[in-house]
C-alpha cells in the first residue's frame, strides 16, 4: 500500500526552494510512499555492500544460467500459447525437462555387490 503526501501549491510558492523540488506551480508537491519503505531502503543499502555484490556474482553462476539455458536453447524467449494457464503449463513442462536433464547429469553412485547371506550347514 502507497500514502501520498501533498503539499498544497500555495505553501510551494513562498518556499525558497520550491523552484528545485517541484515543477508544478498550480499542484504543489507531492510524494509517494510505501508502508515498507524503510526496509527498501535498507535492501538497497545493503546491496551496495561487497558482501551482496558477491552473493549477486553467485546467483549469476548458479540462477542465472537456468534462465539463458531456458531462453537460449529452450526457445522460451515467448510463450507459444495464449492465457495464464497455458502459459504456466508451457513453464513447468520447460523447468521439468531441465530437472529432468540435470538429474540425469548427476553422478551415479557406485553399487556394490549385495552380500550373500551365509547358507544354513
Amino acid at each position: 500500500m502507497h500514502r501520498r503526501y501533498v503539499c498544497p501549491a500555495k505553501y510551494c510558492r513562498v518556499c525558497p526552494v520550491g523552484t528545485s523540488c517541484t515543477t508544478s506551480k498550480t499542484k504543489g508537491r507531492s510524494i509517494r510512499r510505501s508502508e515498507h519503505e524503510e526496509l527498501i531502503e535498507a535492501h538497497r543499502a545493503f546491496m551496495e555492500t561487497a558482501e551482496a555484490k558477491a552473493l549477486c556474482k553467485l546467483r549469476g553462476q548458479i540462477a542465472e544460467r537456468i534462465y539463458a539455458d531456458l531462453k537460449e536453447h529452450r526457445q522460451l524467449r515467448r510463450f507459444r500459447r495464449r492465457g495464464l494457464v497455458r502459459c504456466r503449463t508451457e513453464l513447468g513442462l520447460n523447468v521439468l525437462v531441465h530437472n529432468l536433464k540435470e538429474i540425469t547429469c548427476l553422478p551415479r553412485p557406485e553399487r556394490h555387490p549385495v552380500a550373500q547371506a551365509p547358507q544354513p550347514p
